[in-house]
C-alpha cells in the first residue's frame, strides 16, 4: 500500500496556527559538545578556532528564532536534573559563549518543567498540579519526608542529606552531592544517602556502596506500596554514568554509582519524555490548531517520544505492540494515522538502540510515509539539526494551508532561502 500525500482542508482557524514546537535532548542532539567541552573554561578560551565553532553552531538557531518569533518554541528535554542543567548554561555565559539558550526546560527525562523568563528559569508549577492530580499520592516533598524518617528507624549511623545534583566535585563543583558532604564533617559520612534537592516530578536517592541497599529497597518499595502510590522505582546499583565518592579511613575514592529513582506513573504509565511532546501534538488535533511538533533525540531514553506508533492512539487507532513491526505497519488505519500525525521525528547519531526506528522510517518511506529523518550529527552545517528543523517545517507547509498562511510570509521566505530542501 501506499500513502499519497493529501493537502488537508480545515473548517476551522486558530490564532495559534503556523507556531512549531521542538522538543530536542540535549546531549549529543542539541549540542555536539561534551560536558566537560563546556564546563571546563580554557576548551573555548585558549582555542578561537573551537570558539568560533560553538558560536556558528548555536547562531543558526538564534537566526531561526529571530526570524520565526513567537511561531518556534524551543523545548530542551534532557535525562540531567535542572540544577545539572543550569550548571552548564552558566559555564557557557560565563565564558560568553553566544549560547542559543531554549524556550523551555523540562529536566529528568519527562519530569520537572522550567520556564525562560528575563533570563532565568522559573518552576512551571502547572506541570507539579497536573501530575499531582493524574499520579495517586505523588507528592515528592512529602515522600522524602516519610522515607528519610523509616531510614532514621532502622539504621543510626546513616548519614542523611540533600544535594541540588548526585555527583561528585569534579563533575559540579559547588553544587555536588561530594562538596554538600564533605562541608559536614560528619563521622557517618562513609555510610552515606542523598536525595535530590528541589525536585517535584522525580525523587533520586544515591546511596553510599557499604549501605545494605537492598534492605533499604524493600523499605521504600513497602512504603510506596503501602501508600498506594502510583509511582515507579528504578535501581542502578552500579552505574557507570554517575560515579559516586566513598570514604573510608579519612580516604576518599570513586566508584558506579548506587542509586534509586523514583517517578510518578501518569496514565498508568511512568513518565517520561512522551509526556509532553504527546500532549502538544495531542493539543493540535482536539483543537484543529494546524500546528506542528518536531521531536528529536539520539538515545534510547528518547526513544518513546521518538516512535510514531507511541502517538495514533490519538486517532483511536490501538496496536498490539507485540506483533512484528511489518506487519503492524501493513494496517492501512496505522498508516493513516502515522500520516495525519502532526509531528516529525528526527533521530541524531547511530546508536544501535534506535536502529529499528530507523528500519521503520524505511518501511514508512516506502509507503509514501515521510515521517522520520535520521541525521548522523548535530552539527553538520548542510544536514545537522537546525537544517533538519528548518527543512521539516518547510515540507509541513507544503502539506498544510494554514501552517504555512499563518507561520507567515517572512517565516517561509527565511526557511526557503536558508535550507537544503533537497
Amino acid at each position: 500500500m501506499s500513502i499519497k500525500p493529501i493537502i488537508p482542508i480545515y473548517s476551522s482557524i486558530s490564532f495559534k496556527a503556523g507556531k512549531t514546537s521542538v522538543f530536542a535532548d540535549f546531549d549529543n542532539t542539541y549540542t555536539p559538545f561534551s560536558h566537560n567541552e563546556m564546563c571546563q573554561k580554557d576548551v573555548f578560551v585558549n582555542n578561537q578556532n573551537k570558539r568560533n565553532e560553538f558560536n556558528n553552531y548555536f547562531s543558526s538557531f538564534k537566526n531561526l528564532k529571530d526570524a520565526a518569533k513567537d511561531k518556534f518554541v524551543l523545548t530542551i528535554t534532557t535525562g540531567r536534573n535542572a540544577a545539572e542543567y543550569m550548571f552548564v548554561e552558566n559555564a557557557l555565559n560565563e565564558q560568553n559563549l553566544d549560547y542559543f539558550s531554549p524556550d523551555y526546560l523540562i529536566t529528568r527525562d519527562g519530569a520537572d518543567k522550567f520556564v525562560k523568563q528575563n533570563g532565568r528559569w522559573i518552576k512551571d508549577t502547572g506541570k507539579d498540579n497536573i501530575i499531582q492530580k493524574k499520579a495517586n499520592g505523588w507528592n515528592a516533598q512529602k515522600i522524602k519526608s516519610d522515607l528519610k524518617r523509616l531510614i532514621s528507624q532502622i539504621t543510626k549511623n546513616t548519614f542523611v542529606i540533600e544535594a541540588p545534583v548526585n555527583r561528585t566535585k569534579w563533575d559540579y563543583p559547588g553544587i555536588s552531592m561530594q562538596d554538600k558532604l564533605e562541608k559536614t564533617n560528619s563521622p557517618d559520612i562513609e555510610n552515606y544517602i542523598s536525595f535530590s534537592k528541589n525536585e517535584e516530578d522525580i525523587i533520586e536517592i544515591a546511596f553510599a556502596n557499604k549501605l545494605p541497599v537492598d534492605k533499604f529497597k524493600q523499605l521504600i518499595t513497602g512504603y510506596l506500596d503501602n501508600s498506594k502510590i502510583d509511582s515507579v522505582l528504578n535501581h542502578y546499583p552500579k552505574d557507570n554514568n554517575a560515579y559516586f565518592p566513598q570514604y573510608a579511613n579519612g580516604m576518599v575514592y570513586y566508584e558506579p554509582g548506587n542509586r534509586m529513582i523514583i517517578k510518578p506513573k501518569v496514565d498508568n504509565k511512568e513518565i517520561n519524555k512522551l509526556y509532553d511532546v504527546k500532549e502538544a501534538v495531542k493539543d493540535i488535533v482536539v483543537n484543529d490548531t494546524n500546528d506542528f511538533v518536531i521531536a528529536a533525540g539520539d538515545e534510547i531514553n528518547d526513544e518513546e517520544m521518538l516512535n510514531p506508533l507511541n502517538y495514533i492512539d490519538i486517532w483511536g487507532i490501538n496496536i498490539d505492540k507485540n506483533k512484528p513491526i511489518n506487519e503492524i505497519l501493513e494496517n492501512e488505519n496505522v498508516l493513516d494515522a502515522i500520516y495525519k500525525l502532526p509531528l516529525k521525528i528526527i533521530i541524531v547519531g547511530n546508536s544501535p538502540n534506535l536502529e529499528h526506528l530507523r528500519e521503520m522510517d524505511k518501511v514508512l518511506k516506502s509507503k509514501g510515509i515521510d515521517k522520520i529523518t535520521c541525521i548522523n550529527s548535530p552539527d553538520d552545517s548542510q544536514n545537522g539539526l537546525s537544517n533538519a528543523i528548518k527543512k521539516a517545517m518547510y515540507k509541513y507547509s507544503e502539506q498544510n494551508d494554514e501552517y504555512s498562511y499563518y507561520m507567515g510570509m517572512d517565516l517561509f521566505k527565511y526557511l526557503l532561502e536558508t535550507t537544503n530542501i533537497f
